[in-house]
């Protein structure tokens, strides 16, 4: 048998959900779940108790009995919903080598017939070599001014079908209670080591970023970091400038130093692989 607390902390983990963000879907207090993984609430109402298992999608008695019962085993959330066409665009572009649809769904169902040893990262591949509770540091430069150079391996499947994954140099270890402050968890968060002075002060050369890569949309606006057309990654300050009637939404890409230029796209002409949620500085 479960406590509250444990069992709360695992099933938010099963679902890659940060407690606030889980909080806000299911129409609860936003600190309603975080107090409960921070162990400042041991108790709750009958009426809560129904709530918080809607939010966890649990089946409340058995909740109730500390244990975890998902009211539906595929019911999990689709982190990259709300990005739409741009996703699949990024897809392609960053990820996909060679293979039909087929053999793609065959390694996404099957990520044990991957025979390569290495530690990486992919969108089909998932997470190779990398523990639950680490972030990866991805072997790429993430340039701040433009540029960076993307390092990528072919991983196989058993069924012949290559992918693109992006190579894991080093990984990182953060307490959760403070992934859950930034609403992240360790499945969907990545380390992106950056150069350059673009978006000085704000982020340095020499900075390592954190990305939430669940975030493919400029919503809302802040510091994401993005595919350059030169196949390596750029960090910037991006906001929808365009008006909601327009035909096409176009995204202000904005350098804090204001020594380089803003260009402002269309959504469908950049990429976006996640937003900036933290940084570690040596300044």
């Amino acid at each position: 048998m479960m406590t509250l607390r444990e069992l709360v902390t695992e099933r938010l983990k099963q679902l890659g959900l940060g407690p606030v963000e889980a909080a806000t879907q299911a129409g609860l207090e936003r600190t309603f779940i975080r107090d409960i993984v921070e162990d400042r609430k041991k108790s709750i109402r009958s009426d809560k108790m129904e709530s918080l298992a809607d939010a966890l999608k649990l089946d409340v008695d058995a909740m109730r009995r500390g244990v975890i019962k998902p009211t539906d085993e595929s019911d999990f959330p689709e982190p990259n919903a709300r990005i739409g066409e741009n996703v699949e665009m990024l897809r392609k572009k960053m990820h996909v080598v060679q293979g039909s649809d087929s053999s793609r769904k065959s390694a996404q169902k099957d990520k044990s017939s991957v025979t390569d040893s290495s530690r990486t990262i992919g969108s089909e591949t998932g997470r190779q070599g990398i523990e639950d509770d680490e972030i990866p540091e991805i072997d790429v430069v993430a340039g701040l001014g433009g540029g960076g150079v993307s390092v990528t391996t072919e991983v196989t499947a058993d069924n012949g079908a290559s992918f693109a994954a992006e190579v894991v140099r080093d990984h990182w270890r953060i307490p959760e209670r403070l992934l859950w402050h930034a609403n992240a968890s360790t499945k969907h968060v990545a380390a992106l080591p950056v150069q350059g002075d673009s978006m000085a002060p704000t982020i340095i050369d020499g900075d390592v970023v954190f990305i939430d890569t669940r975030h493919r949309a400029p919503s809302p606006p802040g510091l994401y970091a993005l595919a350059d057309e030169f196949g390596g990654m750029i960090v910037k300050r991006l906001e929808v400038v365009s008006k909601p009637s327009d035909e096409f939404v176009e995204v202000s890409i904005i350098s804090d130093n204001k020594n380089h230029s803003t260009r402002t796209l269309t959504l469908q002409e950049i990429s976006i692989v996640g937003r900036v949620i933290g940084r570690f500085t040596t300044s």
